[in-house]
């Protein structure tokens, strides 16, 4: 009679178990961390991983508002009064003009007056045949003018009137000259009032507030009973001009 097959013994059965049972969960982890490493850098056929997102695109590069400067930051050249006011001092005698302006910042048109005179003036009458201290006092006088402004440099040309009296007599007549008739009127008889017109030039130099420079007159002094004709010159007058 044959012999009855011999199965395993428990014991081995056990171990074949716990062996089969050790191979599939090693199988397993291998499995898992394959998965893994793929998923971490990239997705295998079929797979729904999502794509890492792209940077947005940058926006339009556009110009920053400009901040809401106030006006006065803004630097810009000084305007001058148009039609500035004017006063004249030559020593003694003060005056005061007024301006207006015809064009530009170069022409302008003025008038005014004054009281007193420059007492350090020179003047050539036609009696005294030379230039000397001017003998006469102006008490008051008007003048108007076109003034031509170029830069630092004005030149004001118009008409003058006005009222004085000659102080004294400034030797009308030298030795050489014959002498005078005592019938018509001279300077000899001072003191004498006068009244005067004629024409003027200014000529002055400096900033545009402040300027120095000579004036020229060229003036008609008619006095009691005659005329006599007078070139001055003062060397110095300032205007002030604001």
């Amino acid at each position: 009679m044959a012999k009855a097959r011999e199965f395993p013994s428990r014991a081995t059965r056990v171990a074949l178990a716990a062996g089969a049972v050790m191979a599939l969960a090693s199988g397993t982890a291998g499995a898992e961390g394959v998965s893994f490493g793929l998923s971490g850098s990239t997705s295998g056929p079929g797979g729904d991983s999502a794509k890492p997102a792209e940077p947005a695109p940058a926006e339009a590069s556009s110009p920053p508002p400009q901040a809401d400067a106030p006006a006065a930051a803004i630097s810009a050249p000084a305007e001058y009064d148009r039609n500035p006011a004017n006063y004249e001092f030559g020593f003694v005698t003060a005056a005061a003009y007024q301006a207006w302006n015809l064009s530009g910042k170069s022409i302008y048109f003025g008038l005014g007056g004054g009281l007193g005179p420059p007492l350090y003036r020179y003047t050539h009458l036609s009696t005294t045949k030379e230039f000397a201290w001017d003998p006469t006092l102006e008490i008051a006088y008007a003048n108007a003018f076109i003034r031509f402004t170029a830069g630092f440099v004005d030149l004001d040309i118009g008409p003058k009137i006005g009222l004085g009296t000659v102080l004294y007599n400034p030797k009308s007549y030298s030795i050489t000259d014959p002498p005078r008739d005592p019938t018509k009127p001279s300077l000899d008889d001072a003191p004498m009032s006068f009244f005067q017109y004629g024409a003027y030039a200014d000529l002055r130099f400096g900033s545009r507030g402040l300027k120095v420079g000579p004036r020229i007159e060229i003036d008609r002094v008619a006095l009691a009973g005659f005329y006599d004709t007078a070139i001055r010159i003062t060397p110095l007058m300032l205007r002030w001009m604001h």
